[in-house]
């Protein structure tokens, strides 16, 4: 039986032990990863602890639900004890997210012990960074279009790396961008992380690019991490839509470094429900979907 007393708030701190751990699982869920862990914990207040197989066990007490243990492998049945004994502690609804759709239909006996609860609003897309940076392909010939108009208007446009340094242009265009949109408890939160990242870059592995257009003014960003040496996610990139493709031109241009470094993909992550986002993550012609599952215990 898991000890819940053995639960910890995750800090920077767990660094050493989280983010190897996570990065050998191979896996392509962006909630597996230690940045983005780390970078929300005052979100979600996210814990965890490993159990007696070497799991690691994560738990939202905001959300009030527990992912899918991530280690040696465990069965339906092991798995509905574990959620029912944080429900009967109070702690969750008894259900449990983030898992792997494969799981469900390698494991038959699923659907005895629980509900499945499948939605495209938790999916992530995954894109292939050759095609990105190439714009390969019919489905990507107006993201062509659009980067050859920003490339005339904006002949002596600059990519500028994310550092130290530069960190604070970053955020200060994260928060330009943020404030022209209705405002909301979530961009209330993103603000938060994106300040948080900034000041921790080396602590969070975090990678990105900023662009100027031909004035010098930063018109977007991107900023990532390593999920594993196949996959970077993109926490976040935002790009000022009055300026015509730049938007499209930052999706490609860092796709293009992450193929130079050998990175197969990038996860744009969910659009959760949101019909704009999720027009915009199939117009950019995904590789694969990586289906996430929820579950309750009936």
């Amino acid at each position: 039986m898991f000890d819940l007393n053995t639960l910890q708030n995750i800090t920077l701190n767990d660094k050493d032990l989280l983010e190897p751990f996570l990065r050998n699982l191979n896996e392509v869920s962006c909630e597996m990863s230690f940045t983005n862990l780390a970078m929300w914990h005052e979100a979600y207040g996210t814990q965890y602890a490993f159990d007696t197989a070497g799991r690691l066990i994560l738990y939202s007490p905001v959300e009030k639900m527990i992912y899918f243990p991530r280690g040696a492998a465990i069965s339906p049945a092991e798995l509905a004890e574990l959620s029912t004994l944080f429900y009967r502690s109070g702690m969750t609804e008894n259900f449990i997210y983030d898992i792997p759709s494969e799981y469900t239909v390698s494991n038959p006996d699923f659907e005895k012990y629980f509900t499945i609860d499948e939605t495209e609003d938790n999916f992530d897309y995954l894109y292939d960074n050759k095609r990105l940076s190439n714009c390969e392909g019919n489905r990507l010939r107006k993201k062509r279009n659009l980067i050859k108009q920003f490339l005339n208007a904006n002949f002596d446009c600059k990519i500028i790396t994310l550092s130290e340094t530069t960190a604070e242009r970053f955020l200060n265009l994260a928060l330009k961008l943020n404030s022209m949109l209705d405002q909301c408890d979530f961009l209330t939160d993103e603000n938060k992380v994106i300040s948080f990242a900034c000041k921790h870059l080396q602590e969070l592995s975090l990678n990105g690019i900023l662009l100027t257009d031909n004035n010098g003014n930063d018109v977007g960003f991107s900023i990532w991490s390593l999920l594993n040496k196949n996959v970077a996610d993109i926490h976040f990139e935002k790009a000022d839509h009055s300026v015509k493709g730049a938007a499209q031109f930052l999706t490609q241009q860092a796709a293009q470094i992450l193929d130079s470094q050998n990175v197969t993909y990038m996860n744009r992550e969910q659009d959760l429900g949101d019909p704009g986002i999720r027009r915009a993550k199939h117009s950019l012609d995904p590789a694969m979907l990586y289906k996430r599952v929820g579950a309750s215990v009936r």
